[in-house]
């Protein structure tokens, strides 16, 4: 995996990945900690697995912040801002992987119909 991200570039900055204990948000996660973000790690249903990538994004010299969510939930993520305002003071950036039942991202307007 190439990192696109130059290094320490992101020193400073606070950022989120949704669904990023896995695959791509894992990929992404992981340049933004590796350019120098502190990142928080998203998760739905797996927090070992989210639990375990923190501690290796945190050998980059990052915190990392693991949030269980579910993004279709406004109680769940309302706590997981809550919690991302006080652990790191708020966030520079989001990436929003994928929602998978119809929700509405409130703060976006984001509409998403059900996957198959």
């Amino acid at each position: 995996m190439t990192q696109p991200l130059a290094t320490g570039s992101l020193a400073g900055k606070r950022a989120l990945v949704t669904g990023s204990s896995r695959g791509i948000g894992a990929d992404t996660v992981s340049y933004f900690a590796k350019a120098g973000a502190d990142v928080v790690v998203n998760f739905r249903n797996k927090a070992p697995r989210a639990e375990k990538l923190a501690a290796q994004l945190r050998e980059f010299g990052v915190r990392a912040l693991v949030q269980g969510a579910d993004l279709t939930d406004p109680e769940s993520l309302a706590t997981m801002f809550s919690e991302v305002q006080r652990e790191f003071g708020g966030l520079d950036g989001a990436r929003i992987e994928r929602i998978r039942r119809y929700g509405k991202w409130h703060g976006r307007g984001l509409r998403a119909q059900a996957e198959p």
